[in-house]
């Protein structure tokens, strides 16, 4: 006897009876599944064995007699050091690599170590759990993280489709990026980094081209051209963007022939340690972050333009839906404001 698998991802079992090979399907694409309806096959098959007339069966000599190895299925973490590895050939980024592994450590802290442990009551518990320490925005992540990674465990044949659809995930709102810097705020944090030009610098380069705080970090004197044009690498999208900035801070990117930030190399939480100092001496909440610049910039260019596609094209966006779901909002008082201005331009 032994389980085996068809081309169609099936698996099926086969016994000898009396001399007689037969097969019969299992029916399904899980090993997991197939090795317990095996088990439950094989018990009843020896059952019948000892409670039905023996029937001699003709000798095999040892040499026909092959042992049927049944394959193991990797481990959860296995698979899941795998999926790592097709990341990193794939040249994500290194803060995305380190996000996947932190997911992997949450999974194995909450006891979801195995395929078999990756049902829906420890999942839903899961999600419980994380609710109570991550924002939305963080959830979303891992549970996409998630998703991807049996996707790939799919693929390999390691997990099924029918399995992945039978996991709950949760279903979170997208937060509409509402927090900006005002001009006074602006005003006050240039004045608090004053003495810190280089971080200052960082700062006014956020605030003026709406760039992601990692995208800057590494940016050389060759990335700026003659025309003024500085060259941005995506690491979220894997593409190049092409931005301008106002001549006075040009000038002071001139002045260097190689690196430009002291935070080269060291992503941007070396500056995102300096900022949150800033932020806890003006009062702000977590809201506000060095990211909260690039809402800034989108905001800013949404407000002055009224033009969705330009603001997409600005940040680098790889489609206008991302732009649309994220900053084409507009508060009550926003929209009176306009309609207002509507109202006094129209006789009544």
């Amino acid at each position: 006897m032994g389980i085996y698998k068809r081309s169609n991802g099936y698996y099926y079992v086969q016994i000898n009876i009396n001399g007689q090979s037969i097969q019969k399907s299992l029916k399904t694409q899980s090993i997991i599944l197939a090795k317990d309806l095996y088990h439950v096959i094989l018990r009843e098959h020896l059952l019948k064995s000892w409670f039905s007339p023996v029937v001699p069966l003709p000798a095999v000599p040892p040499s026909q007699l092959n042992p049927v190895k049944v394959k193991q299925t990797p481990s959860f973490e296995k698979m899941y050091l795998k999926y790592l590895e097709h990341c990193k050939t794939n040249d994500l980024s290194k803060r995305t690599i380190e996000a996947k592994q932190h997911a992997l450590r949450l999974f194995k802290q909450h006891k979801i170590d195995s395929f078999s442990n990756l049902n829906t009551k420890n999942l839903d518990k899961f999600w419980e759990c994380m609710k109570t320490t991550y924002k939305n925005d963080s959830i979303r992540k891992i549970s996409a993280d998630l998703k991807v990674f049996l996707n790939f465990c799919i693929k390999h044949g390691v997990y099924t489709a029918d399995e992945l659809n039978r996991l709950n995930f949760p279903s979170l709102t997208t937060n509409i990026r509402d927090k900006i810097y005002t001009p006074t705020q602006w005003q006050q944090i240039q004045s608090m980094v004053d003495h810190d030009k280089d971080f200052l610098l960082y700062l006014k380069m956020l605030y003026y081209t709406g760039c992601r705080p990692s995208e800057i970090v590494d940016l050389n004197r060759d990335d700026i051209d003659d025309n003024g044009s500085i060259k941005i690498y995506q690491n979220k999208v894997k593409k190049y963007k092409y931005v301008n900035i106002p001549p006075a801070i040009l000038e002071e990117l001139l002045v260097f022939e190689d690196k430009i930030f002291r935070g080269h190399g060291r992503q941007s939480e070396f500056y995102g340690k300096k900022f949150k100092k800033i932020r806890l001496a003006m009062g702000l909440n977590t809201d506000y972050s060095l990211y909260t610049f690039r809402h800034t910039f989108a905001t800013n260019l949404l407000n002055m333009t009224s033009d969705i596609h330009l603001v997409s094209k600005a940040l680098g966006h790889s489609n206008i839906m991302i732009t649309s779901k994220h900053y084409a909002n507009r508060s009550n008082k926003d929209i009176h404001d306009k309609v207002s201005i509507l109202w006094n331009n129209t006789e009544i």
